[in-house]
């Protein structure tokens, strides 16, 4: 492998620099669904589905107020939730083979520009579900222990782990499988102790074999976070490892990456400072709300 050509180097780091600015929620990458230029509502008309139940449904009306009957009802509920984030990133994935762009990059991701999509019936669904599954969180503080915020002792945040996005209403960065690039797996792996949310891409083929998004985080209350971009890290398959296997780039300053993202965008974007507030967090599921309002949700790998 001969050393990485300045061109798409170039590229690479403007396209990671943009992803970052789209991944400000620090909520992870996509390996497959994507959004474009065809919004989920337009692919749903003419096209026959299965209707998500309603709440009342999904959660009848009880006078047993036991704990035992409200972790059989949260239970119920997350199980809906997760079924219909499945349905609707399905309809993604039929839109984003309908409309693949021929027009390739070194890293093949899809749109970078708009910030929230136009969800369609079925995305509504999600939030609908998602808004009541964060009225019974049973962590009322998540963010508790996160670098030892707000305790005295060893205890860590239950945000540590390895994490996998499962929803999200706003645009997020996607690598579909291609010939080039193999399959793609994505991940968030999050250190607690550290304070840091490590976004994952690797790449199945290719002499791009992935590449790190370093975000650090600052709890300022017990459910709220900023957010700081600190560096993206290639990593390349080469022949010289010890020289070209490992590129790391530092992040510029925020108004910088506000900048790009406003280009990027063609004056869409505005800023509003990376962070998020926790919606819910038990063992295996976690939601949150960015600055900018859109939802993001995650379900645990390890």
């Amino acid at each position: 492998t001969s050393p990485p050509r300045l061109s798409s180097l170039l590229e690479a780091v403007l396209l990671l620099l943009i992803a970052a600015l789209v991944l400000r929620s620090s909520h992870g990458f996509r390996s497959s669904s994507t959004t474009t230029t065809r919004s989920a509502s337009q692919q749903q008309r003419g096209r026959r589905q299965r209707p998500s139940p309603p709440l009342s449904a999904v959660l009848p009306s009880s006078s047993d107020n036991s704990e035992a009957t409200a972790t059989t009802r949260r239970q119920d509920l997350k199980k809906v939730l997760l079924e219909t984030a499945n349905e609707f990133e399905g309809l993604q994935k039929e839109i984003m083979f309908a409309s693949q762009s021929k027009e390739g990059n070194i890293l093949g991701a899809k749109t970078f520009a708009s910030t929230q999509l136009e969800l369609g019936e079925k995305g509504k669904q999600v939030i609908r579900y998602a808004e009541q599954l964060a009225k019974m969180n049973p962590t009322s503080e998540p963010l508790l222990g996160w670098k030892g915020f707000g305790i005295n002792n060893n205890r860590t945040s239950g945000l540590e782990g390895t994490w996998k996005l499962r929803f999200t209403s706003g645009s997020d960065a996607s690598f579909p499988e291609s010939e080039a690039r193999g399959k793609t797996a994505t991940s968030q792996v999050i250190d607690a102790t550290m304070g840091t949310l490590i976004n994952t891409v690797d790449f199945e083929k290719g002499k791009l074999a992935g590449f790190r998004v370093v975000v650090e985080g600052t709890a300022f209350s017990g459910t709220e976070m900023d957010l700081i971009f600190k560096r993206i890290i290639l990593l390349r398959r080469s022949r010289f490892p010890r020289l070209f296997g490992r590129i790391t780039i530092p992040l510029p300053s925020f108004r910088f990456l506000s900048f790009l993202g406003r280009v990027g965008s063609r004056g869409k974007y505005k800023a509003k400072g990376a962070g998020f507030t926790m919606q819910y967090l038990d063992d295996d599921l976690r939601m949150h709300k960015t600055n900018d309002g859109i939802w993001f949700i995650q379900t645990r790998l390890l």
